[in-house]
């Protein structure tokens, strides 16, 4: 009875000692990557993303409902190897109207970030991924601030975009025409999760009610610095 129990020992060892290098090889799969000369010679970086046309991302509660855009929509984040399985940056909105309308609109992302994964290779180029919103103080969430007019007088309704994980329809693209290789990320997410914490037209009318099939489309175009500020290549690669 020892013996066996000794055998059925070392061959779960031996199990696990060949399935952990397997689950390290298919995370380090894909990288996000910054470099200067050599792509195998990565170095830090300050990543930059915006939107490729003012107004040219969407955002909305469910399908149909009144869309949220922006005028300038950024993303600003650090890869301190030069070499990372995922991307986080930090947003920043501004000049945001919703609805035919063209209602004020105010985005504060407070502690909150999003956080890009990739999870699969269509060709050389081309892959596809989720997205993330995490948040450095548990409980903060991303307030999107609805008002008459520019002066913020009178709330006509609020949501908040909560942590979630595997926001879907992300796609990367390497561009690799010009000077300095960047990434191109195209959204077309259907399953963005929301709360209306305060009702209201332009926003789902029920207070404290959970939305689950949120919408954002979207092409955006990430770039590359240095620490001298000068821009160098960005690349997708595995």
């Amino acid at each position: 009875m020892t013996s066996k129990l000794r055998a059925l020992g070392l061959a779960l060892i031996a199990v696990f000692a060949m399935s952990a290098p397997a689950a390290s090889v298919a995370q380090a799969e894909y990288t996000f990557t910054a470099w200067e000369t050599t792509e195998s010679n990565h170095v830090h970086a300050t990543i930059e993303g915006s939107q490729t046309v003012a107004f040219g991302d969407s955002f909305a509660q469910t399908a149909g409902k009144p869309a949220f855009k922006c005028g300038n929509l950024i993303g600003i984040g650090t890869m301190a190897t030069g070499a990372e399985y995922s991307a986080t940056a930090s947003p920043g909105f501004s000049n945001c109207t919703i609805g035919a309308n063209l209602a004020f609109m105010t985005v504060l992302p407070t502690t909150c970030h999003f956080k890009f994964n990739i999870t699969g290779k269509h060709s050389e180029h081309d892959y596809t991924g989720t997205a993330d919103v995490t948040c450095t103080t548990p409980g903060d969430s991303i307030h999107v601030q609805v008002y008459t007019n520019s002066g913020e007088g009178t709330k006509v309704c609020e949501i908040t975009i909560d942590e979630q994980h595997g926001i879907n329809g992300i796609t990367y693209t390497n561009i690799t025409g010009g000077k300095f290789k960047e990434v191109e990320v195209d959204v077309a997410a259907t399953n963005i999760k929301t709360t209306t914490t305060k009702g209201g037209i332009l926003c789902q009318n029920t207070t404290g009610v959970n939305h689950t099939t949120g919408t954002f489309t979207g092409s955006n175009i990430t770039r590359a610095f240095n620490a001298a500020g000068a821009q160098i290549n960005a690349t997708v690669s595995g």
